[in-house]
């Protein structure tokens, strides 16, 4: 069991008190990460919390990590669809990185399947247009949430807007932690 792999069981079973941790499904590294690595896995009959397909993401800026997880959990409280974090931790731990583990979101459906125009679309453009916008939209998000500025360049509809004022004032208090 290479290193990655043991460390993760490490700070799983430091945080569940449970030392028979086993896979299901050893980590698997996924595409996509603008600056975190990370990987997939599922653990055999897991402790509570940590039951599902899962998500672990190793990242190398620990402020950055504390504010993206900060952002990820407020919203994820709030009943905003994303992927609800399980654990979080630093570079002091097994994994030698600021980390995060996380539900592994439902997939979406490939770019090729939801089009419904007559031209085709290019997924690989599509996806990189999809990563970037996201980015930008986290980058504001976080922005706004640190105080940076009232978020005049989100949408109406976004997330961070619809936030009553007190869990804004929340998510403010946890990234100034």
């Amino acid at each position: 069991m290479g290193d990655l792999e043991s460390g993760l069981l490490e700070v799983i079973s430091a945080r569940c008190g449970r030392r028979d941790l086993e896979y299901a499904k050893r980590p698997t590294p996924l595409g996509g990460g603008y600056w975190a690595e990370i990987f997939a896995f599922e653990l055999r009959d897991p402790p509570r919390g940590f039951g599902g397909e899962l998500i672990l993401r190793r990242m190398p800026d620990p402020e950055r990590a504390r504010r993206e997880t900060a952002v990820q959990t407020a919203l994820a409280e709030l009943g905003f669809p994303t992927p609800r974090v399980r654990a979080t931790g630093g570079a002091g731990e097994a994994l030698n990185r600021a980390f995060s583990i996380m539900d592994r979101a439902a997939r979406a459906p490939s770019a090729r399947a939801a089009y419904t125009g007559p031209a085709p679309v290019d997924p690989v453009r599509l996806a990189w247009y999809r990563a970037l916008y996201r980015v930008q939209l986290l980058a504001r998000v976080e922005a706004a949430a640190a105080g940076v500025s009232d978020a005049p360049f989100l949408p109406d509809s976004h997330p961070y807007r619809l936030m009553a004022p007190r869990a804004r004032a929340r998510l403010q208090a946890a990234l100034r932690r």
